[in-house]
């Protein structure tokens, strides 16, 4: 059903459509259990096809974010976002700005929050002024709200 969807697009292209696809077929938002494990096993495979031919890709990232995300979702205070391929934490992070620089994540501040990016992308990316609302509106942004829900990146 959705292998066709995805023919001819590159591993970034891949990553957006599934977001979307995900978002329209989760059980959450009520669509059906069946069409989401499809879409989870297709997006792995085409996403793995169409990565092995770029080395800056790693297949493996979305694997590393999540286990961020449960790293930080107990965090009092904090906003959890995913905003592309980079996971951002704001609101009261001065008590935790230990905790987080020790598990990986680095501060911005010039946008006064922590984030983490892929292994992949340091030094891609030079410093940018671009404010976190226009990253949410170039790149995606998926909150984090419900603590404890089971998280599926999409």
């Amino acid at each position: 059903m959705f292998y066709s969807l995805f023919d001819g697009l590159t591993p970034e292209e891949i990553r957006t459509l599934y977001r979307k696809l995900a978002h329209q077929h989760h059980p959450d938002k009520g669509g059906e259990t069946e069409k989401m494990k499809e879409l989870n096993r297709i997006y792995k495979e085409v996403l793995a096809k169409a990565s092995k031919d770029d080395p800056k890709f790693d297949i493996h990232h979305e694997e590393k974010l999540m286990e961020k995300i449960q790293q930080v979702i107990n965090l009092e205070d904090v906003k959890i976002e995913v905003l592309g391929t980079w996971l951002w934490i704001t609101g009261e992070t001065y008590q935790h700005k230990d905790f987080l620089r020790e598990n990986g994540f680095f501060f911005s501040k010039h946008k006064i929050a922590w984030y983490y990016r892929n292994e992949a992308e340091q030094g891609k990316w030079k410093w940018s002024a671009k404010p976190l609302e226009e990253i949410r509106h170039k790149y995606g942004s998926q909150e984090i709200h419900n603590r404890s829900q089971k998280l599926t990146l999409v």
